[in-house]
């Protein structure tokens, strides 16, 4: 099958990748894509493990989203994708450096005015995690709190590790929504 498929053009391997789930298909698409998709984004990034995480994350949206997505031609698809996810990891990081330079002065300062703030900053954000669903909340306070992975969450919890990146990730996405701006950089600071 995989002789077969190494000759097949990139519209027979998203045929079968999406009308028949076909995992080989998406092997090859992999064995095919993925070296070249690393070079392109490394040239950009120049970081070479952030680059390979995209890639990942670029096919592993791919395979999970192969039904709604609409590819006409995958080369053009797949590049435009890393194109997206480095603009996109720029933007972020730009974000962040902004957001570390406020955080750093806020936190420099050790007068008392700036010790209230911090503590009602605290406060917020305590309150937010404290609205969360039960078994979210848990699982989120054990992640950041007591700093357990999430291999050691989901065998105490007796849940799978998808479920507690599924917790974590509805507790961040929560948070990020209901914070107030100023508070962000505490919750920055404190949970991401």
């Amino acid at each position: 099958m995989r002789n077969k498929l190494a000759t097949a053009t990139d519209i027979e391997l998203l045929q079968l990748l999406i009308e028949e789930e076909n995992l080989s298909a998406f092997d090859e698409i992999y064995e095919r894509y993925f070296e070249r998709l690393f070079r392109y984004g490394n040239q950009i990034l120049n970081n070479q493990q952030l680059s390979e995480d995209i890639i990942q994350e670029i096919f592993v949206t791919l395979w999970t989203k192969k039904d709604v997505l609409q590819i006409t031609h995958l080369n053009a698809y797949l590049h435009q994708a890393v194109k997206f996810q480095t603009a996109k990891h720029f933007r972020k990081a730009v974000l962040t450096e902004e957001q570390l330079e406020l955080a750093e002065k806020i936190f420099s300062q050790q007068n008392t005015d700036d010790l209230v703030i911090v503590n009602e900053l605290t406060e917020e954000v305590n309150h937010l995690i404290a609205t969360l669903p039960h078994r979210c909340k848990e699982v989120f306070q054990m992640s950041r709190f007591e700093h357990l992975s999430n291999q050691e969450i989901a065998t105490k919890m007796n849940i799978s590790i998808r479920t507690v990146e599924t917790h974590i990730s509805n507790a961040l996405k929560f948070l990020k929504e209901n914070i107030t701006a100023t508070s962000f950089l505490l919750f920055y600071f404190l949970f991401l």
